[in-house]
């Protein structure tokens, strides 16, 4: 995010709209993962607060079968 920040102030004086749009998008960028993160990290937190384990991806025993 620094080297972002430390190529965008220069690019201000040359060309003002440019680096405005670099930085919409940077910052857009940045709220999309930060988003994704926390419904990530609550669906892991609910995980862990059930007492059984689960399975994360279902198995299906005929289809492991016919893999082989």
């Amino acid at each position: 995010m620094l080297f972002a920040v430390g190529i965008l102030i220069p690019t201000i004086t040359v060309k003002p709209s440019a680096a405005l749009i670099v930085a919409l998008l940077l910052g857009g960028s940045y709220l999309m993962q930060r988003h994704r993160f926390v419904a990530v990290d609550s669906a892991v937190r609910r995980l862990m607060m059930t007492g059984e384990p689960q399975r994360l991806v279902g198995r299906d025993p005929d289809r492991a079968d016919q893999r082989r």
